[in-house]
């Protein structure tokens, strides 16, 4: 075989192997150094939200319980909304799934919710902001469709670190 045809082969391997790879690929860990489940590390993530659809705004505290494994894939499956009036009207449709992105974002996907009267918000895709260091998720005016955003942070148990 030809230098040109050996060098040609090497490149297209290499171009081959460089697509079929994650373009970040992130690693989480517990941060108390304890060992992850790899099939999925039970968790939870509490913290004050405020939904919003159309007009109507409830602040809420929400619970989101799930799994996530060491290469960042988040499965959500139970919600809870409670505190003030209109929490109670509100009601997750699970599951979640998601990834971490990278180190400071992660998307959950097919997010979903029903709010009694009003309508569901989703299915829809919705990035967070990850800080390592508070070991929580921000959601920012985060577009759920047809009406509905949501803010706020929840903070997990047990604490995680992404890294790269």
């Amino acid at each position: 075989m030809s230098t040109r045809k050996v060098v040609s082969l090497a490149v297209a391997l290499a171009l081959a192997t460089v697509a079929a790879t994650p373009a970040f690929a992130v690693t989480v860990s517990r941060a108390d150094g304890q060992p992850m489940n790899p099939s999925g590390e039970p968790f939870s993530v509490t913290g004050t939200t405020n939904l919003s659809k159309g007009s109507t705004n409830a602040q809420c505290q929400a619970t989101f319980n799930g799994t996530i494994t060491p290469a960042g894939i988040v499965n959500i499956t139970s919600t809870t909304f409670s505190g003030g009036t209109l929490c109670g009207f509100i009601s997750g449709v699970t599951p979640w799934t998601g990834q971490a992105d990278s180190t400071t974002q992660l998307t959950i996907n097919n997010a979903a919710v029903n709010v009694f009267l009003l309508g569901s918000c989703g299915p829809s895709s919705v990035a967070t902001t990850w800080d390592n260091v508070a070991s929580s998720l921000t959601f920012t005016n985060a577009s759920m469709k047809p009406d509905c955003t949501v803010s706020g942070t929840v903070y997990s148990s047990p604490k995680f670190t992404v890294a790269p």
